[in-house]
């Protein structure tokens, strides 16, 4: 996903209940085991990427044991930083004493 992504084609999210218009573009690399995000431009998408709205693509979670890479060149509004790469971690257990 190195070059530029666009919608002029595609107007809404991917998502089916979601009618927000669409600005990210959501690729899968499999080897890596990476998600990754990327702002869209317009004009027509690959049909192996998904386009998503703003709100989704904050909201996205990748699938148990892969990354998120947010190579969007906007500025992130609810995520922090060190947020962006989430890996499964095992929750302590603080009720032993």
């Amino acid at each position: 996903m190195a070059h530029r992504h666009s919608l002029r084609s595609v107007r809404n999210c991917s998502k089916p209940a979601c009618p927000g218009p669409a600005t990210v573009v959501l690729g899968y690399d499999y080897a890596g085991r990476t998600a990754v995000l990327e702002d869209a431009h317009d004009g027509s998408i690959s049909p192996h990427l998904y386009a998503l709205c703003t709100t989704c693509a904050e909201r996205l979670q990748p699938p148990v044991g892969w990354r998120l890479e947010d190579r969007r060149t906007k500025p992130r509004l609810f995520l922090q930083p060190d947020s962006v790469v989430r890996r499964a971690r095992p929750v302590p257990n603080r009720l032993e004493s």
